[in-house]
């Protein structure tokens, strides 16, 4: 995370394919977060260490990539025909995951009981697979050939 940004020694094409090899890794994640919330619903287990582990590193390497997304995405969607729509979806999406980020934080400050945090961990990894998704179909593909991955 926040490894590369477009610069003379970084290239574009490589700092978006570093986003989207991010993408895969916060899936990879997002699917650890899903199996450790369904374990405690299963089991019906009061506590969470793992779940609890778990969000705290989705928050960090969320919020980094959002950081990099932002950076890296903002001045390519310039070259963009439909460049104010796109800057408008990837600024609404971000909020969005945002907005969970600070849910997460919420959560786990007040030290919500172990079933609730699952329910709530579940919805919060749909949801960010779901922005995951429309930012690689509606933005990703939107980006000028030249920065597409190989």
């Amino acid at each position: 995370m926040l490894r590369n940004f477009p610069s003379p020694e970084v290239p574009a094409a490589s700092a978006v394919a570093d986003l989207i090899a991010d993408h895969e890794f916060l899936r990879t994640l997002l699917d650890g977060i899903r199996d450790a919330a369904g374990e405690i619903t299963a089991r019906h287990l009061s506590t969470s260490p793992l779940l609890i582990s778990l969000l705290g590193e989705l928050s960090t390497v969320l919020g980094q990539h959002l950081i990099q997304e932002t950076t890296v995405l903002i001045p390519l969607i310039e070259e963009s025909s439909h460049r104010a729509l796109l800057e408008e979806k990837l600024r609404r999406m971000h909020t969005q995951q945002l907005r969970l980020l600070a849910a997460v934080a919420r959560w786990l400050a007040r030290d919500v009981d172990a079933q609730i945090l699952a329910r709530h961990a579940a919805a919060l990894g749909e949801a960010v697979r779901l922005g995951l998704h429309v930012e690689e179909r509606q933005v990703f593909r939107e980006l000028p050939p030249r920065l597409h991955p190989s």
